[in-house]
């Protein structure tokens, strides 16, 4: 009977602390519907006129995620943050001018844009607005 009790015991405290520690998959930063017609250029557009510039950003919380999910996250950001910018019933570009992925590793952050070494905590782009004319 005593070794019985033991068992439930144990089975409930798994249960509990199990429970506890529920970490959520990664979730890519998703398109929104007047961002979708925004691409990205490999050098400055022709005939375009510079906005300015955006940030996008993604931070991992969960489990999951890799250097490029967390690129193409990060993407998404900037293009939404651009569609503000650009406003409805515009062609419009971005031309990204800088990326920084940071990992952990060993507790301390560190750049891994490279490669990934330990944990991808963060990723980030730069991104020139390009206004291309009315659609």
């Amino acid at each position: 009977m005593k070794n019985f009790k033991i068992l439930v015991f144990g089975t409930f405290a798994a249960i509990f602390f199990n429970g506890c520690d529920v970490t959520p998959p990664f979730q890519v930063v998703q398109l929104q519907e007047n961002a979708r017609g925004i691409t990205v250029a490999r050098s400055t557009p022709y005939n375009c006129t510079v906005l300015g510039e955006v940030e996008g950003r993604s931070e991992n919380n969960g489990y999951g995620a890799n250097l490029q999910l967390m690129r193409d996250s990060a993407v998404n950001d900037a293009k939404n943050n651009a569609a503000y910018v650009i406003g409805e019933g515009k062609r419009a570009m971005i031309n990204i001018v800088s990326e920084k992925a940071v990992c952990l590793l060993n507790g301390q952050r560190v750049d891994c844009s490279g490669n990934v070494i330990g944990y991808v905590q963060s990723y980030r782009i730069n991104a020139q607005v390009f206004d291309c004319g009315i659609k």
